[in-house]
């Protein structure tokens, strides 16, 4: 088994990734998920410094490394699956958090929005933000159909962005994960496999 490219991220909440990849007693649904992080990062509340984000960081974190699972399990699913995935440095993120190929063997711009409310949109300045970098940055053509993928716990995004982006805009959001993993035993387990690998890969 290939290890996860979001290797630093396991180490640095090994704790937390423990407890959320649990086959047997860690969550199982897009909704546990979602809860559980949001408990979890009361953890990284700043008493001293208000202004730190270490909150959105860590939970930002966690939704990448589920997504880089997705993908990993969903990769040649047509309707959601990227090949070839690439997690972008973070001194590189200026709106896109990784790289793949889509079905249609295109190069596409990741971009992960962790939202605590169902019903929480993307607004347009993300999405702007991930062209923008898609295109300068990395080089891509964002303008072909579904070369812009949007992955979020929300509902998906304002009424802008399907205006400026149309259909090369793909999102993927809750009801869509939920669709996918939800008491998926497959995946969670898969889930775990994935983890443990990669931590035995550095060891």
């Amino acid at each position: 088994m290939i290890p996860l490219l979001n290797a630093d991220k396991i180490y640095t909440y090994f704790e937390e990734v423990a407890f959320l990849f649990d086959s047997n007693d860690g969550v199982k649904t897009i909704g546990e998920f979602v809860k559980q992080i949001n408990h979890l990062s009361n953890k990284y509340v700043d008493p001293i410094d208000p202004t730190d984000d270490k909150i959105n960081t860590f939970k930002g974190d966690m939704f990448e490394l589920l997504g880089e699972i997705f993908f990993n399990g969903f990769s040649n699913d047509p309707a959601v699956g990227i090949r070839d995935y690439e997690v972008v440095p973070l001194d590189e993120d200026y709106g896109v958090d990784a790289i793949g190929t889509n079905a249609n063997g295109d190069r596409v711009a990741v971009q992960y929005k962790f939202k605590s409310k169902p019903m929480d949109s993307v607004e347009y300045a993300a999405i702007a933000r991930t062209y923008a970098a898609g295109r300068r940055r990395h080089k891509l053509d964002l303008d072909k159909p579904d070369t812009i993928w949007l992955v979020t716990t929300g509902n998906g995004t304002t009424g802008p962005c399907k205006e400026v982006f149309g259909d090369s805009l793909r999102v993927i959001y809750r009801d869509i994960l939920a669709g996918k993993i939800d008491n998926n035993m497959s995946f969670w387990k898969g889930a775990e496999e994935q983890i443990e690998a990669t931590l035995n890969s550095h060891n």
